[in-house]
């Protein structure tokens, strides 16, 4: 069974996650946050902007949730990340 962060944006709505398949997350510049998979479709990236991020809080944050998640019962498929994030997402784009 598949298991997803899911983040809610004030502008965007709702954003699901996937953590199957993520291979990386890495701080791209001090305002987004990339998450990179192993995946057979052409997006296998996601982007997460954010506001500046000079300590990789957002970076930290989504591997915790990503570590959390694994250890969690598979019944618990969905965490919603949205109060616990240290820096707002403004927005997810695929990459």
């Amino acid at each position: 069974m598949a298991k997803f962060l899911i983040y809610k944006t004030a502008a965007n709505g709702e954003f699901l996650i996937p953590q199957t398949g993520f291979v990386t997350v890495l701080q791209a510049s001090s305002v987004r946050t990339d998450i990179n998979y192993v995946s057979p479709n052409d997006n296998d990236q996601l982007q997460l902007v954010h506001a500046a991020d000079t300590d990789k809080l957002v970076q930290d944050f989504i591997k915790d949730k990503f570590k959390e998640m694994a250890e969690t019962s598979w019944t618990n498929a969905i965490i919603d990340i949205t109060a616990d994030c240290p820096i707002e997402i403004t927005d997810i784009i695929l990459g």
